[in-house]
């Protein structure tokens, strides 16, 4: 369903959007700040951008795009995407509180995506067991 704007500068409210579009909104946003939270520690700049913001955007981007091919065609996996971002955003509040902890995952980005992955399997398992858990993460997608 396309939504045409009466003014394309203006973005619609949040609450308007169809429910595929917030929830692809939502991941990207985690994934941005995940993506912030992981390169914090890092003070460098590229071009007159610090690297934690250029960090933070291209994951919004990539993550985001990737969700949307995703959801738009694999309804079904939209609950292990969320908890693949709520599992990323975890491990990178971890890594801006150990400097250390995040120049090791940063350096080996094999790590990096089997603890995402391993953490979302695990939430999953959890969520099984627990069924308001993934009630909960739902909500938290905005779905």
């Amino acid at each position: 369903m396309m939504m045409r704007l009466a003014n394309p500068f203006v973005l619609p409210a949040v609450g308007s959007l169809p429910a595929l579009s917030r929830r692809v909104l939502a991941l990207a946003a985690m994934a941005g700040l995940s993506g912030c939270l992981f390169y914090s520690h890092i003070a460098l700049d590229i071009g007159a951008m610090p690297l934690w913001l250029f960090a933070g955007c291209l994951y919004a981007l990539g993550v985001g795009l990737s969700a949307a091919v995703i959801l738009a065609f694999l309804p079904g996996l939209s609950r292990f995407i969320a908890f693949t971002a709520l599992s990323r955003l975890g491990l990178a509040l971890v890594a801006a509180q150990i400097p250390a902890v995040a120049s090791l995952l940063i350096s080996t980005p094999a790590l990096n995506a089997t603890l995402v992955v391993g953490f979302a399997l695990g939430l999953q398992q959890i969520a099984r067991v627990q069924p308001q858990l993934a009630r909960g993460v739902q909500r938290f997608a905005l779905t």
